[in-house]
């Protein structure tokens, strides 16, 4: 990247916090616009009538953007509305929370489930598609809004009715300063500034960082806002986590931004580009997110304006990247939503439909870097934050910037002053490494926490050199470093409460100004490794029932409980501390981490080659070190125990003949194992027949017992005529645990393949009588293997059709398995001629492939 982009520019603009509506009447509202909230759903059958009868278009689906929250109607007249109006039911009311169900936003609160931990939306019962519950309407006539709102808003059916406010993060005149500053750069380090009233002044001194030992980032040296708030200290318990989504409401970000492109929020439900809602969440193709602003809408979220990709970067731009600069929450996801345009305009419904997405489709935390002075009819804001809060969501927002500075509650600044939102002010380093509240930080009873806002380097976006980095300050640049570190509590512990989260932000904030809670800087400045560890406020508990055995030589598991006071996938961890003994230096302890199911923590272990004590005890480390305990407390000085001992008899495997079966003359082979060794004197074989017996051992002629096999040479065996035979082997190990195999052996054929008739005659069946009536009867399809193998028998009709299918593992030896004449449907089959495979497989080898032919009367 060039230098004129990555050096690039020192602006401060100290962004009003859009939301503070402008004077002139044309400028504070969408010109014409209403948003009607209503308390009752109009009936599908009633919006097809009326969109018949009417003059213009009342379209509540086919033709409104696609994505758009609110249902959007174009009316030509006040009257058109009063029709509309009148197609309410006059019963049954029901209380909308929602605005548009057939977009799968909830319409009544009974209907949230607030614990459903479902990340992709939740869905409304079948019942409830197509119910709009709130309508943006534009009018073509030129009635004055206040006069629409005051002529509909006691008009029955009506729950509220409000402008389209329009709101803007510039104050008049800064914009074009600021941007043409940005453009005509000459890409040397800038050495201005401008603030909120478009004052331009410098240089300005800068102070410096020290965060290199913790990220490699190039630009880290700036960042002194990541330093004062413990960055480093709340790194060594979590960097975050990718199933942590802080959603960015505001003028979009810059997507292909080399600091943040890894950590955008990608909704994995959906297939990029195919025009399908593949998700059902009522939004085309929103792989990346939503454009709520233009006019259009779409599922292109760029940053046109470059405030919100500052304040993605903010809380949380990819570190050790070796590019640009770290951030607080630097592994969470950013969730891009754009509710702000190119000139930094913003309207209610963008906000508020903004808002709304973040809460369907998976936001743990949402951060608001907007606002102003409300008017008492914005109603549809703040039921939308308020929703969002009660998902169990938290809501962190700037507290604005004014000069002088406002306070907060007296001058109605939302979302700053909505109840249970965390309202973020912003505070100024002084040349003395000290740090004071900003000039044109706003103050009140509703400012919660401080975080650094002037002078903050981060990423951001300029139509001229896109993906670059500036210096910005205001309550904008704070609250999204706040709502990083929740994104680092939210992915420690995931199902925490908005309460929660605020209690731990405030509870271990480094107090500032007068001792304890103040106007000026709330509880002061967010420590963010300090609030993590509050809320581990307890130890673990640990809970032994396992009765432990521990076979020499052969691997086994351990486990024990453990359960915290706050559930996480994260912590605690458990390690277990073990050791065996006699071994050759018995005061060593090896340890090994537990893997985690719920609860439970288990792993498996790797026992002593011979008998003795397995010694163990559990470390239990949770996320406040100071909560780490060991089970038993006494740990090693006087650990839990277990006898090691054999208690496995030997296995025999493997069983085969080497050569034909039928020869009388190969070499007949066991495989026997044991976790200690076998005692080679116990070990016999007996070879039974017809009228037909001999025992061997190892002490006879032809009988070896080397590396773990039994061999007997069959051509010392006088055998008789007998068409079958059972090799019977006894093995015992030098405890003596025992140990037996049976092999049959058939030798009427050298195929070793056969089809035999329902009583198991002994000449195969070629044709009559039909095994298969009556139903009792079946066929025997029998073969013997020369060694352990997958087996796989088919049958197929004469046209190749598979009416039967089998698989299973076999043992070495004879075997049969019946087949009732029917198909792989259970019917049965007809008269008629029918092929049999038979293929068996050994450690990848196929081992015996037969092919028999069978025909049914």
């Amino acid at each position: 990247m060039s230098q004129i982009k990555m050096n690039l520019v020192c602006i401060i603009a100290f962004l009003f916090l859009g939301f503070h509506p402008l004077q002139s009447a044309s400028s504070r509202y969408v010109p014409n616009e209403l948003i009607i909230g209503l308390d009752l759903p109009i009936e599908s059958s009633q919006h097809s009538e009326f969109s018949k009868n009417s003059v213009n278009r009342v379209d509540f689906n086919s033709d409104q953007p696609k994505g758009m929250v609110s249902t959007y109607v174009q009316l030509k007249s006040v009257d058109e509305l009063e029709s509309l109006l009148n197609l309410l039911p006059s019963t049954d009311k029901l209380s909308i929370r929602s605005k548009s169900s057939s977009l799968k936003f909830w319409n009544r609160i009974d209907q949230l489930n607030l614990n459903s931990g479902n990340k992709n939306g939740r869905n409304l019962s079948s019942d409830e598609t197509n119910i709009p519950s709130q309508l943006v309407v534009k009018f073509s006539d030129t009635t004055p809004i206040l006069d629409l709102i005051s002529k509909f808003e006691r008009t029955s059916g009506i729950k509220f009715v409000q402008p389209n406010f329009i709101y803007s993060i510039w104050p008049e005149g800064v914009k074009d300063t600021v941007l043409d500053k940005i453009n005509e750069h000459d890409g040397n380090e800038p050495t201005f500034q401008v603030n909120h009233s478009g004052t331009i002044y410098g240089p300005n001194s800068f102070q410096f960082a020290s965060l290199s030992d913790a990220v490699n980032d190039p630009f880290v040296d700036r960042l002194w806002n990541l330093e004062i708030m413990s960055s480093e200290e709340v790194w060594d318990l979590t960097i975050g986590s990718s199933s942590t989504v802080i959603a960015v409401v505001d003028t979009g970000v810059d997507l292909g931004h080399p600091d943040l492109n890894d950590n955008i929020w990608t909704n994995e439900n959906e297939i990029p580009n195919n025009g399908v809602d593949d998700d059902n969440n009522g939004f085309v193709d929103d792989v990346f997110g939503w454009d709520f602003i233009s006019s259009t809408q779409s599922n292109n979220p760029s940053d046109q304006n470059g405030h919100g990709t500052h304040v993605a970067g903010d809380a949380s731009a990819v570190a050790n990247n070796a590019v640009g600069i770290a951030s607080i929450g630097y592994s969470c996801k950013i969730m891009a939503i754009r509710a702000g345009d190119e000139d930094g305009n913003f309207t209610s419904a963008s906000i508020s439909d903004s808002v709304d997405y973040a809460v369907a489709n998976g936001a743990d935390v949402i951060n608001l870097s907007i606002g102003g002075q409300s008017e008492a009819s914005e109603i549809v804001l703040q039921t939308s934050i308020a929703n969002a809060i009660a998902a169990g969501i938290p809501v962190v927002a700037a507290a604005g910037n004014a000069d002088p500075r406002r306070n907060i509650d007296t001058n109605n600044i939302i979302p700053a002053s909505y109840p249970n939102v965390i309202t973020v002010g912003a505070l100024t380093e002084e040349l003395d490494k000290s740090v004071s509240y900003a000039f044109y930080s706003n103050y009140g009873p509703s400012l919660d926490i401080m975080a650094a806002g002037t002078n903050v380097y981060s990423t951001y976006y300029s139509t001229l050199f896109k993906s670059i980095y500036v210096y910005d300050s205001g309550t904008s640049m704070a609250s999204p470093q706040v709502a990083g570190v929740v994104g680092l509590m939210k992915s420690v512990y995931p199902q925490l409460t908005t309460e929660q989260v605020t209690n731990a932000l405030t509870s271990t904030a480094r107090d500032l100004g007068v001792s304890g809670r103040d106007d000026d800087y709330g509880y002061g400045l967010v420590q963010s490794a300090s609030a993590l560890l509050s809320l581990d406020s307890k130890k673990a508990t640990a809970t032994y029932l396992q009765s432990l055995t521990v076979d020499v030589s052969a691997s086994f598991t351990v486990s024990i409980n453990v359960t915290d006071d706050l559930f996480s996938t994260v912590v605690p961890t458990v390690n277990i501390v073990y050791q065996f003994e006699p071994n050759s230096d018995s005061s060593s302890w090896m340890t090994k981490g537990m893997n985690r199911s719920g609860d439970q923590f288990f792993t498996s272990l790797d026992s002593a080659s011979s008998p003795g004590t397995f010694n163990y005890y559990f470390e239990v480390n949770d996320l406040n070190r100071s909560n780490d305990f060991e089970y038993p407390e006494e740990g090693a000085t006087n650990p839990l125990s277990a006898i090691v001992k054999d208690i496995s008899p030997p296995i025999i495997s493997s069983a085969y003949i080497n050569n034909d079966y039928f020869a009388k003359n190969g070499i007949f082979k066991e495989t026997i194992t044991d976790n200690t060794s076998v005692d080679s004197s116990s070990i016999s074989l007996a070879i039974l027949a017809d009228g037909f017996s001999e025992s061997f051992d190892v002490s006879d002629e032809g009988v070896t017992f080397e590396d773990s096999v039994f061999s007997v040479d069959l051509s010392t065996v006088d055998f008789s005529s007998s068409s079958s035979f059972t090799f019977l082997t006894s093995v015992s190990d030098i405890n003596g645990l025992s140990s037996s195999s049976e092999v049959v052996l058939k030798t009427e054929e050298t195929s070793g393949f056969n089809i035999f008739g329902p009583n198991d005659e002994s000449e195969p069946i070629v044709n009559s009588p039909n095994p298969f009536n009556p139903e009792n009867e079946v066929t025997n399809i029998s073969f013997q293997l020369n060694q352990n193998a997958d087996i796989l028998i088919n049958i197929y009709s004469i046209s190749y059709e598979k009416v039967f299918d089998y698989s299973s593992y076999h043992f070495a030896g004879y075997h049969q398995v019946e087949w009732d004449g029917r198909n792989t449907n259970g019917s049965r089959l007809p008269m008629g001629a029918y092929l049999i495979f038979l293929r068996g497989e050994s450690n990848g080898e196929v081992i015996v492939r037969k092919t028999k032919a069978m025909i049914i009367y």
